[in-house]
């Protein structure tokens, strides 16, 4: 037993009430005694539960013995709280000396003479601090879940601001990405020297040149007079090759069609990722400010939509400059296309006009 503090108890009881109040525990023995010096009696000891001192633990035990003169013996059952225990000791003048087991080793405990009131007063005292130490476990139990509850909620708020912001970032750089890579494309379409406009315009002026010197051969030769048949014949035959001429500028028309579709995914994206900007810079800029307005320390809101607007003006601008060359090159198709049929129309109206002898 640990004995910290001695309370003063009323020393108005019986001779065979005692009491003894430490600041961690209180013990009451009372007992009745025979003629032939035969006892039986009561413990009762409260003590705060040194695990956790919002609770009492309590003990109470009958017991029987023998009091020879000053000099006394109890005997505990087996089966109680004291688990056959013998305790001996002494009777003075307004005290009872005890030698206790206690935990492998043996102990000397001195008691005054008390009431079984005076034990419920101390153990009264002692329900009470246990009361106020539950009552500060509690507070501080509560103020620990309100602390886990605010910070749960903060994390929370955290979480859903910084995933909205990288949501709303991902987006802007996808586009970006998109956007790079399609201009990027479009500047290796349109300077290939195999499928590009230059590729085009030199195929197209290839074929129309060997075309219009088809057609010089062919008025050369309808030229002679008289013309025998054969003669004739060579000018059908020159008239044909115009024709063919024809075929290829008609030919050089797929590969028109092929580049047009070649460039038109990426025109498409680049379109897609333009979009994407103009809906997710303001997003973007109105979740960073709600970001740094809760979360301390971050920097400003850096205006993305500003900065967006400027990739977009700069984008925009190559996008109308290849578009621009697209636009040059089915133009150039159409122009070929048209004086290149006219012309085929000439030669193949020339030789049924010829008389051969």
């Amino acid at each position: 037993m640990v004995t910290l503090a001695v309370l003063l108890v009323p020393t108005s009881a019986a001779a065979d009430e005692y009491v003894r109040a430490f600041s961690d525990s209180v013990i009451y023995i009372a007992w009745t005694e025979d003629q032939t010096g035969q006892i039986r009696g009561q413990v009762q000891l409260v003590n705060v539960d040194p695990a956790d001192h919002a609770h009492l633990k309590s003990y109470n035990a009958s017991f029987s013995g023998v009091k020879n003169g000053a000099n006394i013996s109890i005997s505990f059952p087996i089966l109680s709280n004291f688990s056959g225990q013998t305790w001996t000791g002494t009777v003075g003048w307004r005290e009872l000396r005890l030698v206790v087991p206690s935990n492998a080793s043996i102990a000397e405990e001195t008691l005054y003479p008390g009431t079984l009131q005076d034990f419920q007063q101390a153990e009264g005292r002692l329900s009470r601090a246990a009361a106020a130490v539950r009552s500060q476990q509690q507070q501080a139990e509560s103020a620990q879940r309100e602390q886990q509850q605010r910070t749960a909620a903060y994390n929370q708020t955290k979480f859903a601001l910084t995933r909205d912001v990288n949501q709303a970032a991902e987006k802007l750089n996808d586009a970006r990405r998109s956007i790079t890579s399609a201009l990027k494309n479009l500047h290796s379409e349109f300077a290939s020297s195999t499928q590009g406009p230059a590729h085009i315009s030199a195929h197209y002026e290839q074929a129309w040149q060997k075309m219009q010197q088809h057609w010089v051969q062919e008025q050369a030769a309808s030229s002679v007079f008289p013309m025998t048949c054969y003669q004739k014949s060579q000018v059908e035959y020159t008239a044909s090759e115009v024709a063919y001429e024809l075929s290829e500028i008609k030919y050089v028309d797929s590969e028109v069609d092929y580049f047009a579709n070649w460039t038109k995914g990426d025109f498409n994206d680049i379109a897609s990722g333009l979009a994407a900007t103009q809906i997710w810079a303001p997003i973007y800029d109105q979740r960073y400010v709600a970001y740094s307005g809760f979360i301390t320390g971050t920097p400003s809101n850096p205006n993305f939509t500003k900065k967006v607007s400027s990739f977009r003006a700069s984008s925009l601008s190559e996008v109308a400059r290849y578009r621009a060359q697209l636009r040059a090159t089915l133009d150039m198709r159409t122009a070929y296309d048209q004086k290149a049929t006219e012309l085929n129309n000439k030669a193949k109206a020339l030789p049924p006009t010829l008389v051969c002898e």
